[in-house]
């Protein structure tokens, strides 16, 4: 595509200019010729204003079409960076980059879960989390007594979905990694992170 260029209006504006300095200045031109160069100053002059606004036009546009495609520059990125993987290799970047609430058809009716970066952590399972880490706040329920949420039998592999949902508190900078004895420490009061996921202390 040929796109207007900046060159045409400014030898335009020249040439204008050149033809009514000419008629102007120049005492012994014969009328004829003055009316020429007058003549060919305003062609020039309107060749210069529509090539002018042409490019203007077309600076706009490319312009826009700029900021268009910077807004959708990460989503575009990152449909490249997924093209040619398998469905478990989408699903584990998928896990990596994005924290959902995800359902899944049940009786009674659909159970809810939090996507953790190996594993679902069920949601009822969170609610239990949040419940016990007030007996640790600021800090959140240790991962290695995961075993004792729920209380009675807790949860099965209790210990890795207390694990994923640590994790993901602090990914979203809602805690501070755990430091030696000490479990992830909240960044945020417990109940606005636990009102964060629907649930209410």
């Amino acid at each position: 595509m040929d796109y207007p260029r900046l060159r045409e209006p400014l030898i335009s504006v020249i040439c204008a200019g050149l033809c009514f300095i000419l008629a102007w200045k120049i005492d012994r031109l014969p009328d004829w010729l003055r009316l020429f160069l007058v003549f060919m100053g305003c062609v020039f002059t309107a060749t210069a204003l529509v090539t002018g606004f042409d490019y203007l036009v077309d600076r706009i546009a490319d312009w826009m079409r700029s900021i268009g495609q910077a807004k959708v520059y990460p989503a575009v990125q990152y449909a490249y960076a997924l093209k040619g993987l398998t469905a478990a290799q989408t699903d584990m970047v998928q896990r990596q980059v994005q924290q959902a609430i995800i359902g899944r058809p049940g009786e009674p009716g659909p159970a809810w879960y939090i996507r953790g970066y190996t594993i679902d952590i069920p949601l009822e399972f969170v609610s239990d989390f949040f419940e016990w880490s007030k007996k640790t706040d600021p800090f959140l329920w240790p991962v290695r007594d995961a075993k004792e949420i729920g209380g009675g039998d807790g949860y099965m592999n209790a210990k890795q979905l207390a694990s994923e949902f640590t994790d993901r508190i602090v990914a979203a900078g809602w805690a501070k990694d755990a430091i030696g004895t000490h479990s992830a420490e909240l960044t945020e009061p417990l109940a606005t992170v636990a009102h964060r996921y629907g649930i209410e202390l």
